[in-house]
């Protein structure tokens, strides 16, 4: 059972500031779990925002797997609303992510020495219903852009996401998705298929 904490700080209405701790995160690859192989991230994420249309983050995470293994990642995202009424919101957006990687041994799992991809993608928000505090979503996620990892060529990648969500409360949040995507591991590529299912407790 994983678990996960954040805070999250805003100074005025321009800037963003939040912390994220996971105990088993979300993210650890199936090849580290079916080897007893446990992920723990660190993250810190800053947000300037110059209005509700447009925004630029910075974000740094360190990971640290349980069999010793460890590794920095960096990003930054520029995300620019498109189209929005007011059921519908259409944003566009523009990534750069970085890793460096020390593996002290070698792992089941893909965890390259170093690495760096180039994205763009579009984010759908439509909204079912909203009553008051309750509201049902769904989203959906495209992504595509070129990799590189260290040792091999440059190649395209690429996903889909869909999701629905259901806020009953301002404190309690529900969220289902899946998940296709096109990734490559060692120069080889890999269709990944993932299923979802997370529940969001703010206090």
């Amino acid at each position: 059972i994983g678990s996960s904490l954040k805070a999250v700080w805003s100074p005025d209405d321009f800037w963003t500031l939040s912390f994220t701790g996971e105990r088993f995160s979300k993210s650890t690859p199936l090849r580290a779990l079916n080897e007893d192989i446990r992920l723990d991230t660190l993250a810190g994420e800053m947000t300037y925002r110059w209005s509700e249309q447009r925004s630029v983050s910075l974000g740094l995470e360190k990971k640290t797997f349980t069999d010793g293994n460890s590794g920095i990642a960096g990003s930054s995202v520029l995300t620019q609303r498109l189209l929005e009424t007011p059921h519908f919101e259409l944003d566009g957006r523009l990534e750069i992510y970085g890793s460096k990687n020390n593996a002290d041994q070698d792992g089941p799992y893909f965890f390259p020495d170093q690495d760096l991809s180039l994205n763009g993608g579009f984010h759908l928000d439509h909204i079912y219903y909203r009553h008051y505090d309750n509201t049902f979503k769904h989203e959906l996620d495209l992504g595509y852009g070129i990799y590189k990892q260290k040792g091999y060529d440059a190649a395209w990648i690429g996903h889909i996401r869909y999701e629905n969500s259901y806020a009953a409360s301002p404190w309690i949040e529900m969220n289902a998705g899946i998940e296709f995507g096109w990734n490559i591991y060692d120069g080889e590529r890999e269709l990944n298929r993932t299923v979802n299912f997370l529940i969001n407790w703010k206090f």
